[in-house]
């Protein structure tokens, strides 16, 4: 017999569990997306989740010759301007699946030149996959110490410690 008021806490934790389980099967990049769930995640500039989804996706499609992926160059070049890190970053690799593009070829060519090293430096490595060197200068550079602009004057106090490790948008320092 059950124990009286015990239905609401089972709801509620039926309820915790269907919604966890929501949370993480619609952010999951595993999950495989329709011809228009990427058309329409590729214009979700809100949602970045949702662009690095659709890019991943085209770019298995790439990988596994399906020809339908060609359908969304022109998106992908557009997302090359977008003003977001994120998605030049990833657009730049994702060009590098087909070396056969020169529309790909092209807008590499003038990530070579954006204002952020790493864009700048998946732009390079795609490049090598066209059979280009034009990207040989930002490679070399990946090589050597970066040199990092402060954008005040001051005192500079180190924020990492000795065998920190240093990701993007990692702050290295307080001024």
């Amino acid at each position: 017999m059950p124990v009286p008021g015990s239905k609401p806490i089972l709801f509620l934790a039926i309820l915790f569990v269907a919604a966890t389980f929501l949370a993480w099967y619609f952010s999951w990049f595993g999950r495989e997306l329709s011809d228009a769930d990427i058309s329409k995640y590729l214009a979700d500039e809100n949602n970045p989740r949702h662009v690095q989804h659709a890019l991943l996706q085209i770019q298995q499609r790439m990988e596994r010759g399906d020809t339908s992926a060609k359908s969304w160059y022109p998106q992908l070049i557009t997302l090359s301007g977008n003003p977001e890190t994120e998605f030049r970053l990833t657009v730049a690799w994702l060009m590098g699946f087909d070396n056969k593009s020169q529309e790909f070829h092209d807008a590499l060519l003038k990530l070579l030149h954006d204002q952020e090293p790493i864009v700048r430096r998946n732009a390079a490595l795609a490049l090598v996959r066209f059979e280009d060197s034009s990207g040989r200068d930002e490679l070399l550079s990946m090589l050597k110490p970066y040199l990092l602009k402060a954008p005040a004057d001051g005192v500079v106090a180190s924020s990492m410690h000795e065998g920190s490790t240093v990701s993007r948008r990692t702050p290295l320092a307080r001024i």
